[in-house]
């Protein structure tokens, strides 16, 4: 399952993987694959998908829409953040912001805006997360040498396509719900 990568399991999860390589060859491997100096894999939407003389470059089209996208969703990021908004860490910290909104909505009974958080993280992992992290975590697999980072990288690509394929089913029972409630009034 999504969590086997992670915990272990056939492929070797990286929780064990932890206890065999140490602290010093991750961190050591987290600056080559990630920072550089020299050829690495950045982790913004931006150097992955954007085209034309913006492609493999910070701040292009891909972090102009995400930005404009979480500030159309009301959670902008925070005046006091340093990453760039197309960071996996930050588009990541957004679905779960989003999820977060959603629930409270359910929680709440507040059905039309649970359903818009929903259709909200739907839209943004389709048009955004999984249109480039896939991709990103292969090439972070194939670029690792530790099984540590092989087995994030691994279950991050799995866990995108996992979620990319069961949000529109989310949102259509959450709209069947609706249709439901509204027959029911």
């Amino acid at each position: 399952g999504l969590l086997q990568g992670f915990a272990g399991g056939d492929q070797g999860g990286a929780a064990g993987e932890l206890a065999a390589e140490s602290m010093d060859d991750l961190v050591v491997e987290y600056t080559a694959l990630f920072l550089g100096p020299g050829p690495h894999l950045s982790p913004h939407e931006s150097v992955h998908r954007s085209g034309g003389p913006d492609r493999g470059l910070l701040w292009g089209d891909a972090t102009v829409e995400v930005k404009a996208f979480m500030e159309g969703a009301g959670l902008a990021l925070p005046a006091e953040t340093h990453l760039i908004p197309d960071h996996i860490a930050v588009e990541f910290q957004f679905l779960a912001r989003l999820a977060e909104a959603e629930c409270t909505s359910w929680g709440a009974g507040d059905r039309a805006q649970a359903r818009h958080r929903l259709e909200w993280q739907d839209r943004f992992v389709q048009e955004h997360v999984a249109a480039w992290v896939p991709e990103f975590a292969q090439r972070v697999c194939e670029a690792a040498r530790t099984d540590f980072w092989k087995a994030i990288a691994r279950g991050t690509g799995d866990f995108v396509r996992e979620m990319a394929a069961a949000l529109p089913d989310l949102a259509r029972e959450a709209e069947a719900l609706a249709e439901v409630e509204n027959s029911e009034d």
